[in-house]
């Protein structure tokens, strides 16, 4: 079965761009004969993609524009640069430097810089250890073990970011594409105390919450990250003793831990 196209010009423009004779080469192409069903497909997906064509000449000066409509794709592909309609959060997103992504209004991101002296992994907690000249943070892996403050946590990078170079840390988010086959849906996971940068289920004696498991996968895993960096002392519940045998080696613990996250924020006892 076969039918007419029936495009306006102004349609074929949204395809080709705005440039004459290109236009008038797309008439000429279905001049003389019909279109196939199949050549109607590639018609309608090429006018859905005519917002990511560059456009001839291009925008100057300062337009007014008073809305603008994204085409809502099923799905999204992100690249540097390119702002379309997530289908899966329902919001825009925008692609950034290193295949990170912005949901807008869903991710709150932060310039960082890697200057730990190797390469910081997508994935990885990290920490602020000062700030360069472009006034961005420098990081480096955070590691739970009373050594370093949990009020310097910073969040988790969306990217590898190489030693000497810049990237995002996500401080708030949905991170994507993360290996969380280690934990179930629903956990929350902290900072670890013995590996720089990971993550683990089990609350250290100083926890540092810093998000919460959505899909497990190993390589398709999401965490919603939302660092929790110092309210609260960060110590595992004491539980009742059975015959009064424990509670001192639990309570020793938990005012060691106690005195250690005063002395980090300067108190001295």
């Amino acid at each position: 079965m076969v039918r007419k196209l029936g495009l306006t010009r102004s349609q074929i423009a949204r395809i080709v761009g705005d440039d004459p004779e290109a236009i008038r080469q797309f008439e000429r192409l279905f001049a003389s004969e019909d279109a196939t069903s199949t050549e109607l497909t590639t018609v309608a997906a090429l006018a859905e993609l005519g917002a990511y064509l560059p456009l001839a000449p291009p925008i100057t000066g300062t337009p007014a524009v008073d809305t603008i409509n994204f085409a809502r794709f099923s799905s999204f592909v992100p690249t540097l640069g390119r702002m379309g309609w997530d289908a899966v959060s329902e919001t825009l997103s925008l692609g950034l430097d290193g295949g990170a992504l912005l949901r807008i209004g869903f991710d709150t991101l932060c310039n960082v810089g890697n200057t730990s002296g190797a390469t910081l992994t997508r994935g990885t907690v990290v920490r602020f250890v000062g700030v360069t000249a472009g006034n961005v943070l420098d990081v480096e892996a955070f590691t739970a073990d009373g050594t370093q403050s949990p009020n310097t946590v910073v969040g988790i990078l969306p990217e590898d970011i190489a030693d000497g170079e810049e990237g995002y840390a996500m401080v708030f988010g949905i991170l994507d594409n993360v290996d969380t086959s280690a934990f179930a849906a629903g956990n929350t996971v902290y900072a670890s105390s013995t590996t720089p940068g990971a993550l683990t289920a089990t609350a250290p004696a100083l926890a540092v919450r810093v998000g919460t498991v959505l899909l497990v996968s190993s390589t398709e895993g999401q965490i919603l990250v939302r660092a929790h960096n110092g309210a609260g002392l960060g110590l595992a519940a004491i539980t009742a003793p059975a015959g009064g045998a424990t509670i001192d080696a639990q309570a020793r613990t938990a005012i060691s831990a106690i005195i250690a996250r005063l002395q980090q924020a300067g108190i001295t006892l």
